[in-house]
């Protein structure tokens, strides 16, 4: 097989598996679903629930994403993750009676790539 079609391949295989998006590249969110309520609606975020979104460095390539997510989803405490190649952005939610932006930062750092608020 030629190397470009190699390339076309996976990726085609990546787009149709939903691991991320043509385009932007979002990288599919992670989490544990909400059950829903009586009334139908989700119940609301514990109160000690935090949402940040980290500015993620040395995003090149259509897997960073993937990784960013993975690493950051095995954080204990995480619920949800988001990942925008686009943007070099990561949208986390997490328990902050479980854990801490630090914990989150050092889980990208730890697999090359530095984060910040």
């Amino acid at each position: 097989m030629k190397p470009i079609f190699t390339v076309a391949v996976i990726v085609s295989v990546l787009i149709a598996s939903g691991i991320f998006m043509a385009g932007d590249f979002s990288v599919a969110r992670v989490g544990v679903p909400q059950p829903e309520s009586a009334s139908g609606l989700a119940p609301r975020a514990a109160a000690s629930d935090r949402t940040v979104t980290l500015q993620v460095d040395n995003m090149y390539c259509a897997s960073c994403p993937y990784i960013i997510m993975r690493s950051l989803a095995a954080v204990p405490g995480v619920k949800n993750v988001s990942v925008s190649f686009r943007n070099k952005t990561a949208l986390v939610t997490f328990d902050s009676a479980r854990t801490n932006v630090t914990a989150l930062t050092d889980a990208t750092f730890n697999m090359g790539y530095p984060s910040e608020i």
